[in-house]
């Protein structure tokens, strides 16, 4: 099994586990539970395989087939995160459960399995940076994808210097800036579950977090080569879910402030 499927499977059985942990918190059956959660991870997968569809189409026009392929590659991560999050609040109304509790609960979980996730992308090579100069910059080993990205232009400038070629220039480690990314994320989530912010703010907050964060990493990154969306396609996206969150925490802040008003 490669790093990027062990990984990927890992960071599912985390975002489970924790999930399953906190919700429990809450009295809630282990059949609830596991529905709710159920249908949230197989919308994951739906969702992260649409939006790569409509934003690297050219792949799927010369191998239709690609669109049901079970193989962990061909994902946008994004539209796994929109489309389990809809899903998720109608399974938790279907379920007479309350969908900002349910989100709030299942966001640490998630901020830690994404920090897992990019782990397996890091030792994979995929989702790689641009060149830097910056002290933490990483170099890839031969045959890795940042590698063989980056040979064309190494032979033309370091031809004379064989051992320059034994490595990739030296890059932005964009993986291990979303896994630091994520696992912040994920304490600011349990801080606000502790401190008992209105229903919803820990989630909201860690979309606008996250959202904000993914935006500012894509500018670091190198665009996949079969990427073919306008330019401001993703900060469009990006910058939706942050106005949509920041709206919506703001609307949960007041209607905390008036219940508690009724309550005195």
């Amino acid at each position: 099994m490669s790093s990027y499927r062990l990984f990927f499977l890992l960071a599912g059985i985390t975002v489970i586990l924790t999930s399953v942990l906190l919700l429990r918190r809450l009295g809630l059956s282990i059949g609830k539970i596991t529905i709710l959660l159920i249908t949230m991870i197989l919308a994951v997968p739906a969702g992260a395989r649409l939006l790569h569809l409509l934003t690297n189409p050219d792949i799927y026009v010369k191998d239709p087939a690609r669109i049901w392929s079970l193989e962990l590659t061909g994902f946008a991560l994004m539209g796994g995160l929109v489309l389990a999050t809809a899903v998720g609040i109608i399974t938790a109304r279907l379920l007479k459960l309350d969908p900002w509790q349910m989100a709030d609960h299942i966001a640490p979980g998630l901020g830690i399995g994404l920090a897992v996730m990019r782990v397996g992308c890091f030792l994979n090579g995929c989702c790689f940076g641009m060149k830097t100069k910056l002290p933490w910059a990483v170099h890839f080993p031969i045959g890795s994808i940042p590698y063989k990205y980056y040979l064309a232009e190494s032979l033309a400038r370091d031809s004379f210097l064989p051992f320059a070629l034994l490595q990739s220039p030296r890059i932005h480690p964009t993986q291990l800036y979303e896994l630091t990314a994520a696992l912040l994320i994920a304490v600011v989530a349990l801080v606000m579950l502790r401190k008992k912010a209105p229903n919803g703010a820990a989630f909201l907050v860690s979309a606008i977090l996250f959202a904000g964060f993914r935006w500012f990493n894509s500018t670091l990154r190198v665009p996949a080569a079969t990427l073919d969306i306008a330019p401001w396609f993703y900060p469009m996206l990006y910058g939706g879910i942050i106005l949509l969150s920041l709206l919506l925490l703001i609307y949960q802040i007041i209607k905390k402030r008036a219940d508690e008003q009724v309550v005195k």
